[in-house]
């Protein structure tokens, strides 16, 4: 079995900017030396926050590190001037830093999606959180509905692969109106 992040969770931050973590995404990370968990927050691409803890942590930096010089430098630059090393309280909770909350979107006490992504976990702004998945599925085309349905892991059924290709491509047109599905669902 392979032990990793996995699920999606909404939380809320609190007044200060520190976010409780799922208990299940606390788990998979290890305690250091004394005994304390540690995550490290960082800038990741589409707009999101990454959260690392482990051996996730241990391969981003072996694999900036096999970079060669000088790509190496701007790369480590880049990335490591964005990212916070963070302890959680006896509560669960980790501080946030105001960079990271700005990149991402999210406001103190602003909802978030929590997603685990075996090696990381994702902190999401909830509507780019959605635009980003319907943005994704919408972009599936004849190619990548044959490799689902040769893929024995999910349901193979053509009509259901290009509902949910619909579903994203119509959410997509709703948010070129303006309208948000996320606002939608959770308004009832």
């Amino acid at each position: 079995m392979s032990y990793g992040f996995y699920g999606t969770y909404r939380y809320t931050l609190d007044d200060k900017g520190r976010l409780t973590m799922p208990a299940p995404l606390r788990d998979p990370v290890p305690a250091g030396p004394d005994g304390t968990k540690q995550y490290f927050l960082a800038r990741w691409r589409q707009w999101c926050i990454a959260a690392f803890g482990g051996a996730g942590w241990e391969k981003v930096v072996e694999q900036l590190e096999d970079l060669s010089l000088p790509e190496r430098d701007k790369l480590a630059r880049a990335f490591f001037s964005g990212v916070y090393p963070v302890s959680p309280d006896a509560q669960g909770r980790v501080l946030v830093p105001d960079e990271l909350r700005t990149h991402a979107g999210i406001q103190a006490k602003g909802e978030v999606v929590i997603v685990g992504v075996h090696n990381r976990i994702e902190i999401w702004e909830p509507a780019r959180w959605s635009l980003y998945q319907a943005t994704d599925l919408a972009s599936y085309d004849e190619p990548d509905i044959d490799r689902l349905l040769a893929d024995p892991g999910i349901v193979r059924h053509r009509g259901k692969i290009t509902a949910t290709i619909g579903n994203a491509q119509a959410v997509l047109a709703m948010h070129d109106d303006g309208t948000s599905l996320s606002e939608i669902v959770w308004s009832f």
